[in-house]
Formats: C-alpha cells, sequence, structure tokens
C-alpha cells in the first residue's frame, strides 16, 4: 500500500541495510537481526516503487550477502528468496541474473526438504523465466548457460519432488516460460526432459 513505499522513502531501506551490516556474525542473536531484517525487506518488496529502492540502495548484494554467509539457515534462505523472487517480477529493475540464479538455486540445493524455501525459491526461478525471454530478446548475446542451468535446476527439483503440487506446479510454469517459443538447448540432455 502506498504507506508502505513512503515508510521505505524516509528511510526504511538504510536502517535496514546498516542493521544487516553490522549485524554479520553467526551467533543466535546476529541471525535474528538478519532473519528479521530480511522479513522487513520481504514485507516492503511486495510494492512496485519498493522494488526499485531496494534495488537502487544495494539491496540485492545485501540479500546475497547473507545468503552466502548463513547457508544453513532456513528462514534466512526462505526469506531471501521471497524478496528474490519479488524483485525478478521488476522488469526494468536490472539485477545480477547469474548471481541471484546461483543464490536461488543454492539454497533450493541445501533445502531440498523445506517446503518454504522451495516455494519461494522455485516462484523465484519461475519469475526469472518469465522475464528472461523478454529481457533477452533485444540483447546482444543470450546467456544460454544461465537458461541451461536453470532448466537443470528446475528439472532436478521436480524429479525429487513429483508429488508435491506447488514444485511441479511451479516446475512446470518455469519450464513454459523457459521454452515459449524455443526449442530445448542442445546443452540440456533430451533425458533431462523427458
Amino acid at each position: 500500500d502506498e504507506g508502505d513505499s513512503k515508510v521505505g522513502r524516509a528511510g526504511a531501506f538504510e536502517e535496514i541495510f546498516d542493521a544487516m551490516n553490522t549485524h554479520t556474525g553467526g551467533d543466535r542473536v546476529q541471525i535474528e537481526v538478519q532473519e528479521q531484517a530480511l522479513g522487513a525487506l520481504w514485507s516492503l518488496a511486495r510494492h512496485a516503487d519498493n522494488r526499485r529502492e531496494i534495488v537502487a540502495n544495494g539491496g540485492i548484494r545485501a540479500v546475497l550477502d547473507v545468503m552466502l554467509a548463513l547457508p544453513s539457515e532456513v528462514v534466512i534462505q526462505e526469506r531471501a528468496c521471497g524478496i528474490l523472487w519479488n524483485l525478478l517480477e521488476c522488469q526494468e529493475c536490472l539485477l545480477p541474473e547469474t548471481d541471484v540464479v546461483t543464490a536461488v538455486a543454492q539454497a533450493l540445493r541445501k533445502h531440498i526438504m523445506h517446503a518454504g524455501v522451495i516455494t519461494q525459491s522455485c516462484g523465484a526461478l519461475m519469475s526469472f523465466a518469465r522475464n528472461y525471454k523478454q529481457k533477452n530478446k533485444s540483447a546482444q548475446h543470450d546467456n544460454t548457460a544461465l537458461l541451461v542451468g536453470s532448466i537443470r535446476i528446475i528439472l532436478d527439483v521436480m524429479h525429487a519432488h513429483p508429488s508435491h503440487p506447488i514444485i511441479q506446479g511451479q516446475g512446470c510454469g518455469s519450464l513454459m516460460n523457459l521454452f515459449h517459443g524455443s526449442k530445448v538447448p542442445d546443452e540440456v540432455n533430451c533425458s533431462d526432459v523427458t
């Protein structure tokens, strides 16, 4: 809502990022600060204007740094993937796609049995897939390696959770977005897709 947007512009982002940069240790209290900071960013990232503010103020790097520093912390990974899912919805935001997809994939692989991480990371990959084709239509080069890596991650997760409806739905949605109007890249084995 409009109030969230105004709060973000009034300095909330700076305070959140300061807290994230100050409390970087691995003890329980420091981890709780990171969890709460990511929770606040996740709430703010639901509003389109706030997404642009988060990206403009270095939020992507802050989120990725926390994910890399605390890979075993499931709440951190779930919230960070949720934030990235929202930020990937921002078509005009310039994101380091390779870093984002890599971080999401690492969270997904490490927490393959945690429903929250799976839901948020699959959603992030689906958003990435939806925007990937659009953004790369006019690009001078096609990032085939990132595309192939994303397809493999999605297929691995779908294979690991054949009866999970959210994973199967988001996985199929991601593949639909990635394959729309394209053939399966040669780098993806046909056996991977069947």
